[in-house]
């Protein structure tokens, strides 16, 4: 069983998309490991692996001012796709709006290599396979809206595994 970490960063400062949303990058830790996991691979079912969520504020000013930018974290979803041919698209795991608690002091990152304010999920269960499947792929992708900057507007912020490319994959 081993508990891994999905971080994920919010910047006030990134430049905003359609829909008013920014990319957010976002790193998959084992704690305790030396690096980040370039290609997460979690049991589910017998093996007992959680995911723990963390979002960070990372926009630059929280840096120097110690405060948050962002005020709240309005939603978070965990969209899954399937990530090879033939496979059925059953949920990876057992909760995809998993609940976020606001983190009242700064939680260091080993992903953005600092500790930023945050918001932390309780650990979220990998759902089993079906026995008879080997191994299960999927590309997950996530989304968060949230509120803050001087008039507490409300952002949306994406992180799809299919913006990644070249030797990042």
């Amino acid at each position: 069983m081993t508990d891994y970490h999905w971080e994920l960063g919010i910047d006030w400062d990134a430049a905003i998309g359609p829909a008013n949303g920014s990319y957010m990058p976002a790193g998959f830790v084992q704690p305790g490991a030396p690096s980040v996991v370039k290609r997460p691979r979690v049991k589910g079912g017998s093996g007992g692996d959680t995911i723990t969520f963390f979002i960070f504020d990372i926009t630059h000013s929280t840096l120097q001012t110690n405060q948050r930018v962002a005020s709240d974290i309005v939603s978070f979803t965990v969209n899954p796709r399937v990530g090879a041919l033939g496979q059925t698209n059953d949920d990876p795991l057992l909760h995809l709006q998993p609940v976020l608690a606001k983190q009242g002091d700064k939680v260091a990152s080993k992903f953005f290599d600092k500790p930023y304010f945050c918001w932390v999920s309780d650990p979220v269960p990998v759902n089993e396979a079906d026995a008879a499947v080997v191994e299960r792929k999927f590309l997950l992708s996530f989304f968060v809206q949230a509120r803050g900057g001087a008039d507490n507007v409300l952002r949306t912020f994406a992180h799809d595994p299919e913006m990644i490319v070249g030797p990042n994959m």
